[in-house]
């Protein structure tokens, strides 16, 4: 117990706060700052400053995302049926989205939910956070538990195909166990809701 929260205290719960952030990277040399290679519309690549051996690494620089596990009911989940290009198929997945700049994760959560179902949620819970690929991109994921849903219509981005859909958490445990759930934050949402959210 005593090395473990001494591990969450030098890495700040991952806000790099302290004189160096989770990746051990001197505070006052920030991702944003490094060598451009790529500016895309939501990220950017850049080159690392030089770490052991003299080795420098292509970054994906991303704002963040979050990610809502929407209850509508105990034990009952909402999920979306998203049409991915990289995966050229679609996903069974949790709503999520990139944060905008300067914009709160809980705020990203409302908005996505939102966006993406057309719920809204009275209530929201952390459920945690992760690194989704800490080998090649900044990008932190903050996992939020929506409840008190209310309906209040769709409002999808431009060339997104997105349908809604229900099921008890058990089914979508299932789905996991036979290898049919494949998205990665999806997966781990529904593992903080049963280890954390159940336990509330």
């Amino acid at each position: 117990i005593g090395k473990c929260n001494k591990f969450v205290d030098n890495i700040g719960l991952g806000t790099g706060d302290g004189g160096k952030d989770v990746a051990g990277r001197d505070s006052d040399k920030r991702p944003e700052e490094w060598p451009l290679l790529f500016q895309g519309a939501r990220f950017t690549v850049r080159k690392s400053p030089p770490g052991p051996g003299g080795i420098q690494r292509e970054i994906v620089v991303h704002p963040g995302s979050a990610v809502i596990v929407p209850e509508v009911a105990p034990g009952r989940l909402l999920l979306i049926e998203n049409q991915r290009v990289a995966a050229g198929r679609a996903l069974l997945e949790f709503p999520a989205g990139t944060m905008e700049p300067s914009e709160p994760p809980e705020a990203c959560a409302a908005r996505e939910l939102r966006e993406e179902t057309g719920y809204q949620a009275a209530r929201f819970s952390l459920l945690g956070r992760l690194y989704p690929a800490p080998g090649v991109s900044t990008e932190l994921m903050h996992i939020f538990l929506a409840r008190e849903l209310t309906f209040v219509g769709q409002q999808l981005d431009p060339g997104e195909e997105i349908t809604t859909l229900e099921m008890d958490a058990a089914e979508l445990l299932e789905l996991a166990r036979r290898g049919a759930l494949e998205d990665a934050k999806t997966l781990c949402g529904l593992a903080l809701y049963r280890w954390i959210a159940r336990a509330q």
